[in-house]
């Protein structure tokens, strides 16, 4: 059986994925509105879990880019990927 996604229950949650510089943690797709988060015209909010960073997205194409490439929104995910 499948584990369900720790943030699955989350208000507006789309989907999540492992974040690949800290295993442990997640990157998540949320629709901003319903999760009330303030992204101004975009649609999604990509969060990562680990650090609490926040990107805007407008499509749901780019925010899974940003679910799965953290370091492109997150600098402390960023540092990771260079060590």
């Amino acid at each position: 059986m499948a584990k369900k996604p720790r943030h699955a229950d989350d208000a507006g949650f789309i989907a999540e994925a492992k974040n690949r510089f800290l295993p442990e943690t997640v990157v998540v797709i949320y629709d901003a509105a319903e999760q009330g988060m303030d992204v101004g015209a975009s649609q999604y909010a990509v969060v990562c879990d680990a650090h609490s960073k926040i990107a805007a997205s407008r499509s749901i194409r780019d925010a899974k880019y940003l679910m799965k490439n953290p370091q492109e929104f997150c600098e402390d995910c960023g540092g990771l990927s260079r060590s």
